[in-house]
C-alpha cells in the first residue's frame, strides 16, 4: 500500500529501455551496398595477387605509390587551413612539402639499395657507382630544400610557416621513415607482406559480417565514437576469426617458396624463379617448448 502510494505520488514510471536494432542485414538497401563492396573488394583483390605474382620488385613499387598517394592526401588536409588564410600567404608552400618529401623517400630507398647490394655481390657491380655517391646526392638533395626552406621565411609568418615545417617533418617520419623496414620484409620474403596484408583483410571482412549479423544485439554501447557503425559484436567476432585464419593459414602460406625465399636480385623481370633452402621459421619442428609446455610437431 505504501510503495502504491510513493509511486503514485511521484508520478513517473520507470523508463523503458530502447527496442534493439534489427540486424544490418535485414535492413533495406543491405545487399545493394553489399554486392557494390564486394565487386570493388574483387577488383582490389586482382590487381593485388597480379601484383604479388609479379615479384618483389612491384610489390616495392605499389607502396612507393602508396606512399605517394598518403604524403599527397595529408598534404591536402593542411593545404585547405593554408587556401583559407590569405593573409599568410608563404611562397613555394606545396613545392617545399614535396621537395622534403622526394629527398627523404630517396635518402631512405638509396639506403635500402645500397645495403641490398652488399648482401648480394651479384649485383654489387650493377650498383658500385651509386653506392659511393649516393649520400653525397642525399646530402646536396638536403641542402637544397633546407636552403630554399630559410629563405622563404617571412618576419611576419615565421611562426605560421615553422608550423608547417614540423607538420611536414611529423609527416614524413609517419609515411616514408617507417615504410623503409617495409621494404627491408618484402626483399627478405613476400611472405613478410603478404600475411600480414591477409590478416586485415579478414579483419575488416569478419568485422563487417559480424557486425551485419550481430551488431548492437547484446552491447548498444557505440564501439568508436568517430565511427558511429562500428560495433563490440563486430570487433570481437573479427578478433577472434583473425586468430583461427591466421593459425590455419601460416603454414600452407610458409610452404610455398614464392612467398618464403628472399630477393637476390632488382630485376624488372616478371616472376623470376626462386629457390632457397626454407628458413628455420618456415620449417616444421619436431617439439618446441614454451616453458613448462612441450608442443610437438609445431608448423611455422
Amino acid at each position: 500500500m505504501v510503495a502504491t502510494r510513493r509511486s503514485s505520488a511521484s508520478g513517473k514510471a520507470a523508463p523503458e529501455k530502447p527496442p534493439r536494432p534489427p540486424p544490418a542485414v535485414t535492413q533495406p538497401g543491405f545487399w545493394r551496398s553489399f554486392a557494390t563492396r564486394a565487386k570493388a573488394a574483387l577488383a582490389m583483390m586482382v590487381c593485388f595477387l597480379c601484383i604479388l605474382w609479379a615479384g618483389h620488385f612491384y610489390v616495392w613499387l605499389l607502396i612507393l605509390m602508396l606512399q605517394v598517394l598518403s604524403f599527397r592526401e595529408l598534404l591536402n588536409v593542411r593545404y585547405q587551413d593554408y587556401k583559407k588564410d590569405t593573409e599568410k600567404a608563404m611562397p613555394l608552400f606545396r613545392t617545399l612539402q614535396w621537395g622534403w618529401f622526394y629527398a627523404a623517400q630517396f635518402y631512405v630507398y638509396a639506403d635500402f639499395v645500397h645495403e641490398f647490394a652488399l648482401q648480394n655481390h651479384t649485383q654489387h657491380k650493377l650498383t658500385q657507382p651509386f653506392s659511393r655517391y649516393w649520400e653525397a646526392i642525399s646530402f646536396f638533395l638536403y641542402c637544397v630544400v633546407f636552403t630554399l626552406s630559410v629563405y622563404t621565411l617571412r618576419v611576419d609568418a615565421v611562426r605560421y610557416q615553422v608550423g608547417q615545417l614540423s607538420w611536414t617533418i611529423v609527416t614524413l617520419c609517419i609515411v616514408v621513415g617507417q615504410m623503409k623496414f617495409v621494404a627491408h620484409n618484402i626483399f627478405e620474403g613476400l611472405f613478410w607482406f603478404f600475411f600480414p596484408v591477409w590478416l586485415v583483410v579478414h579483419n575488416d571482412c569478419w568485422a563487417y559480417a559480424w557486425g551485419a549479423l550481430l551488431g548492437r544485439r547484446f552491447i548498444t554501447q557505440p564501439f568508436f565514437s568517430l565511427s558511429p557503425k562500428k560495433t563490440w559484436e563486430g570487433f570481437v567476432g573479427a578478433l577472434v576469426s583473425t586468430i583461427v585464419v591466421a593459425f590455419y593459414t601460416a603454414p600452407l602460406f610458409a610452404r610455398s617458396r614464392w612467398l618464403s625465399c628472399p630477393a637476390t636480385s632488382l630485376t624488372l623481370r616478371f616472376h623470376e624463379p626462386l629457390a632457397c633452402e626454407p628458413a628455420a621459421v618456415f620449417r616444421t619442428r619436431s617439439e618446441m617448448k614454451l616453458g613448462f609446455v612441450t608442443l610437438r610437431d609445431v608448423s611455422p
